[in-house]
C-alpha cells in the first residue's frame, strides 16, 4: 500500500496512515492491519468523490 501522508479527521475519529494509527477523541482505537488499509482505502474513496 502506499505511503499516506495527511490525516482526515471525521466525527470523533482521527485517521493517521503514515502512523497506521485511528483515534478516537485522542484515543487509541486497535484494528486488525487489513481492516485498516480498507479504512484507508474507502476515507481515500470518500475524498475524491467529494469533489464530484
Amino acid at each position: 500500500m502506499s505511503d499516506y501522508r495527511y490525516q482526515n479527521a471525521f466525527g470523533p475519529f482521527l485517521l493517521k496512515p503514515a502512523e497506521h494509527e485511528l483515534l478516537r477523541n485522542g484515543q487509541s482505537v486497535p484494528l486488525f492491519p487489513k481492516t485498516f488499509e480498507i479504512l484507508v482505502v474507502l476515507v481515500c474513496a470518500l475524498e475524491v468523490f467529494r469533489y464530484f
